[in-house]
C-alpha cells in the first residue's frame, strides 16, 4: 500500500520497521512480564499480516452505504510501539543485570503447544490446559480455522473459531493457568502444520510461532486414537531433532573435555545399574539411563537446585512408563553400596572423585563433582529406604 502524503514510502517503512524493532527489543528485554504477553499476541497478528510493508496507517472507504478503515499491519504495530510510549502495561523498565543473563542463551524454558478444533471447548480441555500450565512456563492453544466455517451442535447453533477464542477466554478468566496461557485462532486451516513448525523449525526467540532456543516442548492432546497417530509424525521429528541437538553438542566438544559431558545426564547411575546385574537382559540401557535420569533429578531436588514442580513433571513422565517396579527390583537397600563402588570406578571418575549432571530445571543440565561419600550417598540412600523412587 503506498501513500500519497508521503515523499518517500520505502524510507518510511524501513523507519517503522526500525521503530518497531526498538520497541520489541525493548519489551523483551524488560522485566515487565504484562507487556512481553501482550507482545507476544501482537506479533502473532504481525505475523499473520506478513509484517511492516506500508508506510500508512491505512486507508479509509465507502462500500454499500457503510465506511470502513482497512489498517492491514498498522493495527498491531501501534500496539507494539504504544506499550512502550504510552506504558499501557506499567513502566518498560530494564531487566537487572542477573535477569537478562538468566534470559540469554541458557535460559530453558517449557511450553507446552495444545492443538485442536475446540468447537466448543469443555471443561476437559480446560482441566488439560491447566494441568499443563503447573509444570511449563507457557501454554499456547492453537484453534483450528477450517475453510469449511465452524461445528454445528445439536442444538443447531454453529461454533466457530471466533467462537471457541470467546469461550477459552471467559474458562481462563477465573483459572490459574490464565496468566500462562495464550489462545490463538490457528494461521492455517489446521493447527497441526504450526504446532510441526513450531517444534521444528530452528529455535527463533522473536517468532511467537516457533519454538525459542533451549524450549521442551509438551505437547497436549486426547486419548482418542486419532489424535495419537495424527502427532506420530511429530514425536519422531521430535526424536529426529533430538539426534541432532547431541550430534551438535559432539561438534562443540569432540574430545569431550568438558562441555559434552551434559550428555551423561543419568548415565552414571545407569552405567553401575548395568554392571551390577552383570549386564544381562533383565534391564535394558534405555530403562537403566530413565532410572538414572530419575536419580539424578531428585538429587537435584534434594540438593536445592531442581524446583519441586520440574521434579513433579519428570516424575509424572516417568511413572507413565510404568518403570516404577524396576527401580525398586534393581537399586534396594541390599545392593546401593555395591552400586556406589561401581561409579567411584567409572571411567570419568578421578581420585575418589566423579562427575554427576545433575538439573537446575527442565531442560538447564550442569556438572557436579563430587565424592558420593560425603554428599550424595545419605541422600540416595534414604529415598531407597523410603521407596521413594
Amino acid at each position: 500500500m503506498q501513500s500519497a502524503f508521503i515523499a518517500d514510502n520505502e524510507k518510511q517503512i524501513k523507519f517503522l520497521q526500525a521503530e518497531l524493532q526498538s520497541s520489541i527489543t525493548k519489551i523483551q528485554n524488560s522485566s515487565n512480564e504484562r507487556a512481553k504477553e501482550e507482545l507476544t499476541r501482537q506479533m502473532e497478528k504481525l505475523k499473520a499480516a506478513s509484517g511492516i510493508n506500508t508506510p500508512s496507517e491505512g486507508f479509509v472507504f465507502d462500500w454499500n452505504g457503510a465506511t470502513y478503515k482497512l489498517t492491514g499491519n498498522f493495527a498491531p504495530a501501534n500496539q507494539i510501539l504504544g506499550m512502550e510510549r504510552f506504558q499501557r502495561f506499567g513502566p518498560i523498565e530494564p531487566a537487572e543485570e542477573g535477569e537478562l543473563a538468566a534470559q540469554g542463551e541458557t535460559q530453558a524454558l517449557t511450553i507446552a503447544v495444545v492443538p485442536g478444533a475446540f468447537k466448543p471447548p469443555h471443561k476437559g480441555h480446560l482441566s488439560m490446559v491447566e494441568s499443563l500450565a503447573e509444570n511449563a512456563d507457557k501454554v499456547i492453544v492453537i484453534i483450528s480455522t477450517p475453510l469449511k466455517g465452524g461445528r454445528a451442535l445439536p442444538s443447531g447453533k454453529v461454533i466457530d473459531s471466533d467462537h471457541a477464542v470467546q469461550i477459552w477466554n471467559a474458562y481462563l478468566d477465573g483459572s490459574p493457568a490464565k496468566n500462562k496461557t495464550i489462545v490463538m485462532k490457528s494461521p492455517a486451516a489446521s493447527p497441526v502444520g504450526v504446532t510441526y513448525d513450531f517444534v521444528m523449525k530452528e529455535p527463533d526467540a522473536t517468532d511467537p510461532l516457533v519454538a525459542p532456543p533451549n524450549t521442551t516442548v509438551l505437547l497436549g492432546c486426547g486419548d482418542k486414537e486419532d489424535d495419537k497417530s495424527r502427532y506420530e509424525n511429530i514425536i519422531s521429528k521430535a526424536i529426529h531433532k533430538s539426534c541432532k541437538l547431541k550430534s551438535s553438542v559432539v561438534k562443540k566438544d569432540e574430545f569431550e573435555n568438558n562441555y559434552r559431558a551434559v550428555l551423561n545426564f543419568g548415565h552414571t547411575f545407569a552405567h553401575a545399574i548395568e554392571t551390577s546385574t552383570n549386564y544381562s537382559k533383565k534391564i535394558i540401557h534405555g530403562e537403566a539411563v530413565l532410572i538414572g535420569m530419575m536419580v539424578a533429578s531428585r538429587l537435584s531436588n534434594h540438593l536445592g537446585y531442581l524446583q519441586n514442580n520440574d521434579l513433579n513433571a519428570i516424575k509424572d513422565l516417568y511413572k507413565k512408563l510404568k518403570l516404577n517396579f524396576k527401580y525398586k527390583k534393581f537399586v534396594t537397600s541390599k545392593n546401593i553400596n555395591n552400586i556406589f563402588k561401581i561409579m567411584l570406578n567409572d571411567k570419568k571418575s578421578f581420585k575418589n572423585k566423579t562427575k554427576i549432571i545433575l538439573l537446575k530445571k527442565i531442560g538447564q543440565s550442569f556438572i557436579k563433582e563430587t565424592t558420593l561419600d560425603s554428599s550424595f550417598m545419605p541422600l540416595i540412600k534414604k529415598d531407597v529406604k523410603n521407596g521413594n523412587y
